[in-house]
Parts: C-alpha cells; sequence; structure tokens
C-alpha cells in the first residue's frame, strides 16, 4: 500500500531499550538463486488487506482492502486483483478513494528474488490516476544482485491530494557479498513530481553479521537527495538538499517457520543550510510460514524526523496482510 512522501525515521528513548533486540536484517546482497521449493497452485482471497498511519501533523491515512487470486501458489507467488477503499481526514477535512488494481507477485521465499508487478487505477473525487509499484531483484552471479525499481503514486498530503499531485519514480542498485558477513550496496532512484519538481536520491547500506547464530547484524545507512525545484508551491516536505547517516542493529529470526524481522536506527540528518538534528528508526515484522493454507504478515513502524512543520515530525504505521486458499 502507498504510503506518504517519506522522511527520515526516528523513535524516542523509551521504546529503544524494548527494541534494541529487535532490528531487522535487510537481505541486501542475496545468495545465488535456490530453486524454489514445489508450491501446489490453487485460489486464493485476501482480506482484510489494512495499512493504517498517522503522523504529527494530524494527517490520517486509513486503506482497507480485498484480494482475488486465481492463480495463486504461496504467499510469495500469485496472481489476482485487488480493491481498495482509502480515506484521509486532517483536522476537518476528509477525503475518499478508490482503487483497482492487477497484481502479479514471483518472489523466492528463499533468497528474496523475482519480481512484483502491480497496476491499477486510483480515483479520489473526480480525478483517476494510474498507479503502479514495481521491483525486480536478479542475480547476477554468486556475490552480486541487481535490483530494479518503477513506481507512481498519489503524494499524500493534504494540499497534494486536492490538487491532484501524483510522483513517478524509476531507480537501480546493486548490492554485494563483501566476504561472508559483510554485503553493502546502494541505490540510485530519481523521483519526478507532476508539479515539475525532480528528486534525485541515492541510498548506501552496509551489513555486518555481528551475531550470524542469533541472526543479529550492524549496519550502516546514509540517504541523500535533492531537489531541482524548491519554489514550488510547498505541498510536501521539499528541502533543496537532504542527508541523512544511520546506524542500526538488526534481527532476523526463524521459530517453526515464523520470521520476525525489526530494525533499530540512530542518526543525524541536515536539511539545506539547518543545523544537523536527530533521526531514529524503528520496525517490527512477523510473517508466518510460507506453506500452508493461510498466509500472514504483518509491519508496524514508529519514526520521528524533518516534516513540514519542523524537526519534530513523527509518523507511525500499521500494515497487514492475510491469504486464505482455497
Amino acid at each position: 500500500m502507498n504510503h506518504r512522501v517519506p522522511h527520515p525515521a526516528t523513535v524516542r528513548g523509551p521504546v529503544i531499550a524494548v527494541l534494541l533486540g529487535l532490528a531487522n536484517i535487510t537481505a541486501c546482497a542475496q545468495a545465488p538463486t535456490t530453486p524454489e521449493a514445489p508450491a501446489s497452485r490453487s485460489m486464493a482471497v485476501s482480506v482484510p488487506d489494512v495499512f493504517v498511519s498517522s503522523d504529527s501533523e494530524g494527517f490520517i491515512t486509513r486503506k482497507v482492502g480485498m484480494g482475488l487470486y486465481p492463480w495463486y501458489s504461496h504467499g510469495e507467488r500469485y496472481t489476482g486483483l485487488q480493491v481498495q477503499r482509502t480515506g484521509y481526514s486532517q483536522s476537518e477535512w476528509r477525503a475518499q478513494g478508490e482503487a483497482l488494481s492487477l497484481v502479479h507477485r514471483a518472489v523466492n521465499p528463499r533468497n528474496a528474488l523475482g519480481y512484483q508487478v502491480k497496476v491499477g487505477v486510483d480515483q479520489l473525487d473526480s480525478r483517476q490516476l494510474l498507479t503502479f509499484d514495481s521491483s525486480y531483484h536478479l542475480a547476477l552471479n554468486g556475490t552480486t544482485t541487481a535490483e530494479f525499481l518503477v513506481h507512481r503514486e498519489r503524494v499524500e498530503t493534504q494540499r497534494a491530494l486536492g490538487e491532484g499531485l501524483s510522483m513517478t519514480s524509476g531507480g537501480a542498485g546493486l548490492w554485494h557479498q563483501v566476504n561472508d558477513r559483510l554485503n553493502a550496496g546502494g541505490i540510485v532512484q530519481m523521483m519526478r513530481f507532476s508539479d515539475g519538481n525532480t528528486r534525485t536520491q541515492l541510498r548506501l547500506r552496509g551489513v555486518y553479521d555481528l551475531l550470524p547464530e542469533h541472526g543479529i547484524t550492524a549496519q550502516l545507512r546514509y540517504r541523500g537527495y535533492q531537489a531541482s525545484d524548491t519554489q514550488v508551491p510547498r505541498r510536501y516536505f521539499n528541502p533543496g538538499e537532504f542527508e541523512e547517516v544511520m546506524a542500526a542493529v538488526g534481527l532476523r529470526r526463524q521459530i517453526a517457520g515464523w520470521v520476525v524481522r525489526g530494525t533499530l536506527g540512530l542518526g543525524r540528518q541536515r536539511v539545506d543550510t539547518d543545523a544537523s538534528s536527530p533521526t531514529e528508526l524503528a520496525e517490527l515484522s512477523v510473517t508466518s510460514p510460507i506453506a500452508g493454507p493461510v498466509f500472514w504478515r504483518a509491519r508496524v513502524g514508529y519514526s520521528r524526523a524533518s516534516g513540514l512543520q519542523g524537526p519534530d515530525y513523527r509518523y507511525r504505521f500499521l500494515m497487514n496482510e492475510l491469504f486464505a486458499a482455497f
């Protein structure tokens, strides 16, 4: 489901002690393609598909949907249709939209290589928008993988939604397994807003297996971007230059087929010529065993970062998907 234009993430100190052991091992550099376990084909539905978010500016997003998949093997391989209803609110303002999408996903759950494509039509008030969300991960050799991204969505702020603003982006990245315990890589991404502004973004990440037997990693992340036009109306967070460096701890644990991932990071950000300020990140996700007639995945997160109203922007989200085959 779509998100607001991203900001660097943060979380308050009291949460740090609780989440220190729950940090995400993001599989940046993947191993060579491993044959996927055979899976029976059937039909399935997903209900409810839920995404809910809120922020410190009072903006609330509620997305509820369902899907029908005539071709379903498991939670990472299916083809079907999804419908979604979205509600936005901020103070006394309200807006509601609907979307219909065709989705195809074919990802190997053993190494995360594969692709997913989602193309749909989103209607908000009287405005329609063609949306898409696609990614492709492939192994170039035994130690290097490539990643390609294409994305188009609405810019989700009150002013941007009221004026029908959208964002289209494309990116490409490389991830390399340096040795048995270290992998690193990055992604270059171009984001084109329908108001004429273009954002060029670079993301870099290094991941070190700190305690492999426990699934704990140490990560170093960098994100920076530049905007081509800062004179466009202030419909969304749009600094001329932004940089963030973050250190993170990660965890990935598998218990009886269930997978728990988390991320906890602390960093510094700089917005234009302003003094640097702290950033933090906390996320947690749970995925059920891939085999079986029911598949469930959920993700929650909390962040604090710079936004339209200054450096104390806070953002919270919850995502839920439940598949049932028949």
